[in-house]
Order: C-alpha cells, then structure tokens, then sequence
C-alpha cells in the first residue's frame, strides 16, 4: 500500500515530463516532414527546368535538320526544274520534308513557347518559308533570304537556349540555398520552441515536487503528531486496515499486547481471543 501510495503521489509530478516528451517529439517529426516535403519541392523544380531545357534544346536541333532537310529538297527541285530534268521522287521527297516541319511547328504552337516572343518570332517565320517552298517561282525568288532569316532566328534561339543553361544553374543554386535558409529557419524556430517546451516541463515538474515534498512533509508532521497524541492517551489505540491488520499503536496497546507487532493480524495468536 506504501508503494501504490508513492506512486500516486510521484505520477502526478512525472505526467508534466511525458507531456513534454511528447510535444517535442511530435515538434522533431514536423520539422523533419517540412523539411523532406521541402526538399522534395526543390528535387521537383529543379528536375522540371533541366527537363524544359532539355525538350527546348531537342526540339531546336531537330528544327535545324527539318529545315535544312526541306531546303535541300526545295533547292533540288528548283534546279532541277531549271535543268527542265524533274523526276517524280523530288516532290515525294519535298513534301515528306514538309510534313516534317509541320509537325514541328505545331509544337511551337503550345505553351511556354507562344508565351515567348523570340519563339513566336521564329515561328512566323518558319510558316513563312513553309508556304515559300510550296511555290516553285515564289521560291526562286524569296527562298534564300526567308531560309536565311529562319537560319538566323533559329542560331539565335540555340544560342539563348545555350546560355540559359548557365542561368538554370543558377537558379538550382538559389533554389536550394532557399530551401537551405528555410530549413535552417524551421530549425532555429524549432529549437526555440523546444526550449521553450523543456523550461515549461522542467518548472511544472518543480512545482509538483515542491508540493509533493511539502505533502509529505504536513502528513510527517500529521503523524509525528498523532503518534506523540497516541502515546500520551492512557487507553490502549491501535488502527486497524481493510485487511485485518495492525498499522499502528500506542504504547498502551503493546502493553497489553506484548507478542503484537505492526502489520500482524487480529487473528494471530498474540493474545487470548
């Protein structure tokens, strides 16, 4: 019974302790779910610019060989027609040549791309010498300045979407770096709160010991004083538990009792019945 009593009188000063435990606990596994969900958002941009740049440069070299491609056709059937020597396969050929370029113009015709002007730019004029290259005579005449715009607009696109593989670089570092100062900010706010969380723990855990102690201490005093009550009183006192036993007595008891003790049963044989 003393036990189960000190651990009534301990558990209530050790709850502020779990509390305090628990509320940093669950405080580390949200600092360290901010921080994986943060990461995973910088794993994500910056995999999605190397992937956009990586379709942009992909589409450029395949505009470059279209183009070219559907040039050489053109120019081989405009000799040939000068040469008055055309043969079916140049058409075929020409027109293959075109349905390629189309089908690579209208990739230029979604987003981010129509959002850029240097795109739209090549674009037009990619269409243009579409359309040039479906008539002979508009060939002879414009297609070699209108190939050399595209050519030009396209070696400029290359070359911008070149540089701008140094500026994602860029950007992933700064990405990061933010994602590190964040972090590191979670942790700092973490770390204070934790802190914060083990002073309220370690004071709550204080005061409840201070009562305690101060418990303990008015029921020492309690019972100093009722045994100094039970030994001046000349009738023989003696408390009994639930169980039979004895738990104290005064020293009339013990002098009409002598085989008693403390904790012995009523029932035992200390005395005639």
């Amino acid at each position: 019974m003393d036990a189960a009593r000190a651990y009534s009188e301990i558990a209530p000063a050790i709850t502020p302790l779990v509390i305090g435990f628990i509320l940093l606990l669950a405080l580390i596994s949200l600092l360290g779910y901010l921080s994986v969900q943060r990461m995973n958002a910088v794993s994500f941009q910056v995999s999605e610019l190397g992937v956009q740049h990586t379709a942009r440069m992909d589409l450029l070299l395949k505009l470059r060989l279209a183009v070219t491609k559907l040039n050489n056709e053109a120019r081989k059937r405009m000799e040939s027609e000068s040469r008055r020597e055309l043969k079916p396969p140049f058409p075929v050929r020409l027109d293959e040549s075109r349905d390629d370029v189309d089908k690579l113009l209208r990739r230029l015709e979604s987003p981010p791309l129509t959002q850029d002007p240097s795109w739209s730019d090549f674009r037009s004029a990619l269409n243009t010498y579409v359309e040039i290259t479906e008539d002979l005579r508009r060939y002879s005449l414009e297609g070699f300045a209108s190939f050399r715009a595209v050519d030009e607009k396209l070696t400029a696109l290359s070359a911008a979407t070149t540089a701008e593989q140094q500026e994602i670089f860029q950007r992933r570092i700064s990405i990061e770096q933010e994602a590190i100062n964040s972090i590191r900010r979670w942790s700092v706010a973490a770390l204070l709160v934790g802190f914060m969380v083990a002073a309220g723990t370690v004071w709550e855990i204080q005061r409840r010991f201070k009562q305690m102690r101060r418990s303990m201490l008015e029921a020492g005093r309690e019972r100093a004083f009722t045994t100094q009550l039970l030994e001046g009183m000349v009738s023989a006192v003696a408390a009994i538990d639930e169980n039979d036993r004895i738990r104290s007595a005064n020293a009339a008891f013990f002098r009409i009792f002598p085989r008693a003790t403390i904790g012995a049963s009523v029932y035992e044989k200390f005395a005639s019945e």
